[in-house]
């Protein structure tokens, strides 16, 4: 079966999943990597931060805050991702749009955590907000298309 056949949608939730992660195993990394004491304390790890503050430089603690925000951030948007795929599944939109769609948004996902964890320039952080854009507009076609489908269906 090819691309334009197979639906590979509800596949793609896990790879989503893992994405969503992806900064935060770079965050306990960075730890790692910079020697904190104690690396990461999974008794307490939403105040991780307040933890590895005095132990990273200001530029290493910006990156860890950051890779920290784009896992909370991708994960903010991954019910959204799985019941955009889900949907568009169930009501049979065409396999080719919810793969095109759904690898879409993981790529802009791949781009948003990369760009959210090394930019650190104002003017640039514009195209992070842009990137994750294109993401959510590629969602929200999954629930049009879904919708224009069932419509179809009933009218």
């Amino acid at each position: 079966m090819s691309q334009l056949t197979t639906n590979y949608g509800l596949y793609s939730v896990p790879v989503a999943w893992t994405l969503a992660m992806l900064p935060h195993w770079y965050a306990i990394r960075l730890l790692s990597k910079n020697g904190v004491p104690g690396g990461f304390d999974n008794t307490n790890p939403r105040n991780q931060a307040d933890f590895v503050k005095t132990k990273l430089s200001a530029e290493q603690f910006g990156r860890f805050q950051r890779a920290e925000a784009a896992q909370a951030n991708g994960f903010d948007g991954l019910p959204l991702f799985a019941a955009a795929v889900g949907i568009a599944s169930v009501a049979r939109v065409p396999a080719s749009t919810v793969n095109t769609c759904a690898g879409l948004y993981l790529a802009s996902r791949v781009v948003f955590n990369l760009l959210y964890i090394n930019t650190t320039d104002i003017k640039k952080s514009g195209l992070r907000s842009l990137t994750w854009l294109f993401g959510i507009i590629n969602l929200l076609t999954l629930f049009v298309k879904a919708g224009q489908q069932v419509n179809s269906l009933i009218l």
